[in-house]
């Protein structure tokens, strides 16, 4: 590979999804018979209903446990818990409602273990236009939300309070979440400083994603303290959303979860949906780049979590939580998720 400059992160891109290798003569079809590099081949594909795989005996490394596995395609959080009760599957890797995640934890029957995630929820806002282009507004909105108690009405308690753009599953997690703590009274002081002393009102664009539709009638509560009126607008996603606000950025707050790790370098892009331009974390991100040691590039990471931390393009709120659940006796599953999938290569089951 000949690289246009220096890039610490090579290692870690080359890792990504968009990155895989791909068998020339399976490319052409890979979107309906897929060909990888893992332990299981696809023996058939239900489209919306399930995937089946079975061991492959070419695999180039050590042989999975495991003969065969399906995986089904369950959205509805009660269908994905009744069909874990009734037997018809063995995992959920992550429980998408965390209020039925307490049921489990108390049966011996199950493993129930709450890991870590990427996934940061932030609450986005437009950079380019007034309110949400004067840092000290962006301030007062973060002083305005109770973190712990919006993560216990929105996730059940589950999940870690964050006060930058990275979950504690990072390495390079630093936890700033003291710079701007609940502290209403500050927040209507600084929406002072910067010409609101009577608050204002904005649209609050927010995805048909639960944890995005609740977290944001409890901020609504929150902002209406400090005086800031949020009108809610429901957006389909991913359609209008992606379309309204990732594209055409035509917002004024919007929430959303962003998954992928390590991807604090959005913030440094041209045209991003938060429109947001600052020098000093545009040059940081060029300084991880180039780092010729990982105490260089850690340290670089760090720094740009503080000035985001300090200058708020975004509000962040928390890291959503993997609550992983599967029958005892089967071990090898992922209690953490470094990347959203289920790796099945060392699962097995014991007596």
């Amino acid at each position: 590979l000949t690289l246009s400059s220096r890039n610490s992160d090579l290692l870690y891109w080359l890792g990504y999804p968009a990155a895989v290798m791909v068998e020339p003569s399976s490319a052409d079809t890979n979107n309906t018979a897929p060909v990888g590099t893992g332990p299981f081949k696809v023996e058939e594909w239900r489209k919306g209903d399930r995937v089946i795989m079975s061991a492959w005996d070419g695999y180039w490394g050590e042989a999975p446990a495991l003969e065969s596995v399906t995986a089904r395609f369950i959205k509805d959080p009660q269908a994905q818990a009744a069909a874990l009760q009734t037997g018809q599957v063995d995992i959920i890797g992550n429980l998408d409602a965390p209020e039925l995640f307490d049921q489990f934890t108390r049966n011996p029957a199950y493993d129930a273990v709450v890991g870590a995630g990427e996934m940061e929820i932030v609450t986005g806002m437009n950079n380019a236009k007034p309110p949400f282009d004067d840092p000290r507004v962006r301030q007062a909105m973060m002083l305005a939300v109770d973190r712990p108690s919006l993560i216990a009405a929105v996730s059940s308690g589950y999940g870690t309070a964050i006060g930058s753009h990275f979950s504690p599953a990072s390495p390079f997690y630093e936890d700033l979440t003291g710079l701007f703590p609940y502290d209403p009274e500050r927040a209507k002081v600084l929406l002072a400083e910067a010409g609101y002393p009577d608050g204002f009102s904005f649209e609050f664009k927010v995805p048909t994603r639960t944890y995005a539709q609740r977290s944001a009638e409890i901020l609504q509560a929150f902002f209406s303290q400090i005086g800031v009126s949020a009108e809610i607008q429901s957006s389909d996603f991913p359609a209008t959303w992606i379309q309204d606000v990732f594209k055409d950025t035509n917002y004024d707050m919007t929430i959303v979860g962003h998954a992928e790790p390590l991807d604090i370098g959005i913030y440094a892009r041209d045209n991003y949906y938060f429109n947001y331009d600052n020098a000093a974390f545009r040059s940081e991100m060029e300084k991880i780049a180039a780092a010729t040691s990982e105490a260089e590039r850690e340290a670089g990471y760090r720094k740009a979590q503080e000035i985001l931390a300090e200058d708020l393009p975004a509000l962040f709120l928390f890291s959503y939580p993997k609550l992983g659940v599967w029958k005892a006796g089967l071990e090898g599953v992922w209690e953490n998720g470094p990347v959203p999938a289920n790796d099945m290569t060392d699962v097995h089951w014991v007596d």
